[in-house]
C-alpha cells in the first residue's frame, strides 16, 4: 500500500515528483537520471518499516542489490534517526545555498513534544503550533518576529496537526514564502524553516488530501518516524537474530530485563488475589535482582538457550508488517524492541516460577547480604537505623524483626544475616547455600520447559506448601 509506505502520499504525489524533475533536469536526455531522482525523493518520504519490508517486495526477488542499494542509501546517505541528526546534516549541507533550508517534515512523534529539548543548544530556535493561532494576522506577526533583522533564532520549526490544521498549513506555507522573500532583500543572516506535521499512521495513511504538500510546492519533504534519539540503530539489528544481537549487546539484556521483570515477577504468586504482600515483595525482587550481575548473567544464558529453539531469521519483516504492533509501539524501532522483549519474557516468568518454587529465590538473597544492606538502607534510613541501634544495643525484639520482615518482604534470617548477626546464620551456611542455589539454577532438574506458558493474564500459583527455606 503506497499510502502505508509514503507519509502523505495522495493522486498528486507521483505526477508532481516527475514534473519536478523534469523541469530540473530539462537538458538531460536520459530517462534513468530523472527516475533516480524521483526514487531517491521517494526514499525521503519513506518510513523505516517501509524501507524493512522492501526485502519482501517483488523487487527483492527480481533485482535483490537495488534493495539493498535502495536501503543503504536510505540509512547511510540520508537522515532519518531523529530531529537533531537530521537538522546538523541539513545545515552542513551545501544544497540550501546562503539563505538556508526549507523542509516538510513529517513524523509520527507526538505534537507536544518538546522540540527545543531535542535540538542543540547552540541553534537559536522558534518553536509555534499553528493551532495556537486565532487568525492569519496573529500568526503573520508571530511569524514576523523571526523574520526580524533583530531576532536571533537562526531555525524556524511550526508544528502543525495533520488532522486539525490541515486546511490551514498551505496558508501558513505561503506566509513563510513571503515573509522570507522581504527578509532577503536586505539581509545576508542564514534562515531555516520546517514545518512540522504530526500525524497519526491512519491519518497518513488514510489518502486525504485536504492538508498534504507535494513535490511542486519548492519545499523539500522528509519523514522522520520519530523525534526523539533511538535506543539503537535499525541497521545494526537488520539479518541478525534475537540471540545474536543480545549476545553483541546491541541492546543490552538489562534494558530488555528492565522492561519485563515487574510483570514476570508478579506472574508469579501464592495465590490468584493480587495483594499489597505481593506487590511490596515484587518491588524488593525487582531492585536487588537489576543491581546483581550474578543473577542477571544466569538468567541471560537460559533466555538465550530458549529463544534459540524457536527464532524467526525473518523477524524484522514480519514486525514491519505488523500494522497492530506498530500502532502500539509508535515507531518500528520500539515496535522490535517490544518484540524482543516479549521473546524473553516467558523464559524469565519460568525461570523465576521455577526458582520460587524451590525457595531459590529468597535463598539467593540470603547470598547476598551486601547488597541486601544497601537495599534496605535506600529503601527506609529511618527505619533501618531504628532497627540497628536495637540489635547494636541487644533491645532488638523478635517482633520487630517480623514486623520490619513483613513491611519490606524480606526474610527475618535475611535481616539477622544484614545486620551481621552470625549467631543463627553462619557464612559456612551462607556458602553452603551460594553452591545450592547454584545446583538448582544449573541442574538438570531446573527445567523449565516442562512448564506451560503463561497466557494472558493467567498467573503461575505457587504450591500452597512449598520447599522450606535453608534458614
Amino acid at each position: 500500500d503506497r499510502t502505508d509506505a509514503f507519509a502523505g502520499y495522495n493522486e498528486d504525489t507521483l505526477r508532481s515528483l516527475v514534473m519536478i524533475n523534469s523541469r530540473v533536469l530539462v537538458n538531460s536526455s536520459r530517462r534513468e537520471l530523472i527516475f533516480e531522482k524521483c526514487v531517491e525523493s521517494l526514499l525521503w518520504i519513506m518510513s523505516r518499516e517501509a524501507i524493512i519490508r522492501t526485502s519482501r517486495s517483488n523487487l527483492a526477488r527480481i533485482s535483490p542489490e537495488k534493495v539493498e542499494e535502495h536501503s543503504s542509501v536510505y540509512f547511510n546517505l540520508q537522515q532519518h534517526l531523529n530531529l537533531q541528526s537530521f537538522v546538523d546534516a541539513a545545515i552542513q549541507s551545501n544544497e540550501h545555498g546562503s539563505s538556508g533550508f526549507n523542509y516538510v517534515v513529517m513524523t509520527y512523534s507526538s505534537i507536544h513534544s518538546n522540540i527545543p529539548s531535542l535540538l542543540s543548544s547552540q541553534l537559536g530556535v522558534q518553536v509555534d503550533k499553528l493551532g495556537a493561532f486565532k487568525s492569519e494576522r496573529e500568526l503573520t506577526e508571530r511569524l514576523q518576529t523571526f523574520w526580524s533583522p533583530s531576532s536571533t533564532s537562526q531555525l524556524l520549526v511550526l508544528q502543525c496537526d495533520a488532522l486539525a490544521d490541515g486546511r490551514h498549513m498551505l496558508l501558513a506555507k505561503f506566509v513563510i514564502d513571503k515573509l522570507r522573500s522581504e527578509y532577503f532583500k536586505g539581509n545576508q543572516a542564514q534562515k531555516h524553516t520546517i514545518i512540522l506535521v504530526h500525524s497519526l499512521r491512519s491519518v497518513f495513511e488514510s489518502g486525504s488530501d485536504r492538508w498534504q504538500y507535494d513535490f511542486m510546492c519548492g519545499w523539500k519533504m522528509v519523514t522522520l518516524d520519530t523525534l526523539e534519539p533511538l535506543k539503537f540503530q535499525p541497521p545494526s539489528v537488520m539479518q541478525k537474530n534475537i540471540s545474536t544481537i543480545l549476545r553483541e549487546g546491541i541492546i543490552p539484556f538489562t534494558d530488555v530485563l528492565s522492561n519485563i521483570l515487574t510483570p514476570a515477577l508478579l506472574c508469579v504468586r501464592s495465590s490468584t488475589s493480587l495483594n499489597e504482600s505481593s506487590v511490596i515483595r515484587t518491588k524488593r525482587h525487582s531492585e536487588w535482582i537489576l543491581q546483581s550481575p550474578q543473577f542477571i548473567a544466569s538468567v541471560f544464558d537460559r533466555v538465550i538457550v530458549e529463544i534459540e529453539k524457536s527464532e524467526n531469521p525473518n523477524w524484522q519483516s514480519s514486525i514491519a508488517c505488523n500494522k497492530t504492533k506498530l500502532f502500539q509501539s509508535g515507531c518500528i524501532e520500539m515496535a522490535l524492541f517490544q518484540h524482543i522483549c516479549d521473546q524473553a519474557y516467558i523464559p524469565v516468568a519460568k525461570i523465576l516460577f521455577v526458582l520460587e518454587r524451590s525457595c531459590a529465590l529468597d535463598s539467593f538473597l540470603l547470598t547476598n547480604s551486601v547488597l541486601l544492606n544497601q537495599l534496605l538502607h535506600h529503601a527506609a534510613a529511618t527505619n533501618w537505623g531504628r532497627l540497628h541501634a536495637s540489635f547494636s544495643a541487644g533491645t532488638l525484639s523478635e517482633e520487630d524483626l517480623h514486623s520490619f520482615s513483613q513491611e519490606f518482604a524480606v526474610p527475618c534470617s535475611a535481616l539477622r544475616l544484614a545486620l551481621g548477626d552470625t549467631s543463627l546464620v553462619s557464612q559456612t551456611e551462607v556458602s553452603q547455600l551460594s553452591k545450592l542455589w547454584h545446583f538448582i539454577f544449573e541442574s538438570s532438574l531446573f527445567d523449565i520447559s516442562l512448564v506451560d506458558n503463561p497466557q494472558g493474564s493467567d498467573c503461575y500459583i505457587l504450591p500452597s506448601t512449598p520447599l522450606p527455606t535453608l534458614f
